[in-house]
């Protein structure tokens, strides 16, 4: 039987917005064919057939630290990819592994870890083995040159001023693709001048601030062109003072990410954005931390002490500190927002393609691109995830369902 012919049959998520039954036919890691129900697209002999009802390109998560356990900050790679496993059980093709606020030393070290991983992966698929998670495609440093005022759960301790210097010796280690920083913070209008001018292929976004709304656009005219979970740990609305979050409901070149767990933001609020914003720019994300996919209790972690109960993450002063969301999640819930189902897959899809620079092999359904494929039930719970046309998910299988 042909390992590397596939044909997928369900209710297809179309590039023009619609969501329609349909077939999509794999051969050889590419996407060859995507069908209307009842075309018939000739396949390889052997072809192998799996069904879901919702079929649509693979999920890529900007803004996730960590899983069932393990951190991207733990300065590990066998755990970088432990967390790679457990993304790719939930429709996600492509993560961007996200460092937190900490010591210039810390934060180095886990660079070290997901760069030794993306090499690890990247040797693997040479040699043509299987996929075994979501691809790591690179770094997301949220901080440390952020708002005291607006820190959430970062550590206060090693918040601080933008510092150049800094920031070249972390790009060199491994591919950065995105750096959350304050507007407002000391040195953060020079780092951003200087990411524009060196590192292009590094998104700049705004978050964790109490940037005024004037600053915030001020961030933005020097190359600011993202907002990290936006509405969360940043400068509020308010009718005489717009704030971070009013700077990011008006800023048509910028894009926002939404943490849509229905804890970090009321749907009320999740429909609201996506009738300001558009779904071409917003981007879902899960923000989960290594405490998602794991048993309510309390756990330590780098010296505090963290509360899991009822579907978030808490400090012991009721502050929340990430989140327990994983991809297929925040789709149902977008789309029960009242966006849509195919609105909401566009969200987890082809917006942080975008935002990544990825559109022209990423983010849709459509003839030529790798076959990075999230197979759904009704429900939302995950059947497949094919990554570069290897089955890198089978619910199926004895052993592997996940509860969602």
């Amino acid at each position: 039987m042909a390992e590397d012919a596939w044909r997928i049959q369900g209710n297809l998520i179309w590039p023009d917005g619609g969501i329609r039954p349909g077939t999509v036919t794999v051969e050889a890691g590419l996407i060859t064919s995507v069908d209307e129900q009842g075309a018939a697209a000739p396949v390889a002999p052997g072809c192998q057939t799996l069904h879901g009802d919702l079929v649509g390109p693979g999920f890529i998560d900007l803004h996730m630290h960590g899983a069932v356990g393990a951190d991207f900050m733990s300065a590990s790679a066998a755990e970088a990819h432990r967390i790679a496993e457990f993304a790719v059980r939930h429709g996600v093709t492509g993560v961007v592994a996200s460092a937190v606020t900490a010591d210039r030393a810390a934060i180095a070290d886990a660079l070290r870890a997901i760069a030794v991983a993306m090499r690890d992966q990247q040797v693997a698929a040479s040699l043509g083995e299987p996929a075994a998670g979501s691809r790591l495609l690179g770094a997301n440093l949220e901080g440390p040159y952020l708002s005291q005022a607006r820190r959430g759960g970062q550590d206060s301790a090693t918040i601080r001023a933008a510092d150049i210097s800094e920031f070249g010796e972390w790009a060199a280690i491994a591919p950065i693709r995105l750096i959350t920083v304050a507007p407002e913070q000391d040195g953060v209008p020079e780092l951003i001048e200087h990411i524009v001018r060196t590192s292009p292929d590094t998104v700049l976004s705004a978050g964790h601030t109490d940037a005024s709304y004037e600053q915030t656009r001020r961030g933005i005219e020097l190359g600011i062109r993202h907002f990290t979970h936006f509405l969360c740990g940043m400068s509020g609305f308010h009718h005489r003072a717009p704030g971070a979050v009013g700077a990011g409901l008006l800023s048509e070149g910028a894009t926002v990410e939404l943490i849509a767990d229905l804890v970090h933001v009321h749907p009320a609020a999740l429909r609201l954005v996506a009738q300001a914003r558009g779904s071409d720019k917003i981007a879902l994300v899960t923000d989960s931390v290594n405490f998602c996919g794991m048993p309510d209790g309390t756990y330590p972690k780098r010296g505090r002490e963290y509360r899991v109960a009822d579907g978030s993450v808490h400090l012991p002063d009721g502050t929340l500190a990430g989140s327990l969301l994983t991809m297929n999640i925040a789709v149902k819930n977008m789309a029960e927002a009242g966006v849509g189902v195919p609105a909401a897959w566009r969200m987890a899809s082809a917006v942080p393609a975008a935002i990544l620079g990825m559109s022209a092999y990423a983010g849709s359904l459509a003839p030529g691109r790798p076959a990075d494929i999230a197979v759904l039930d009704s429900h939302f719970a995950p059947r497949y995830t094919m990554v570069r046309g290897s089955l890198a998910y089978d619910s199926t299988r004895e052993g592997s369902k996940e509860h969602v």
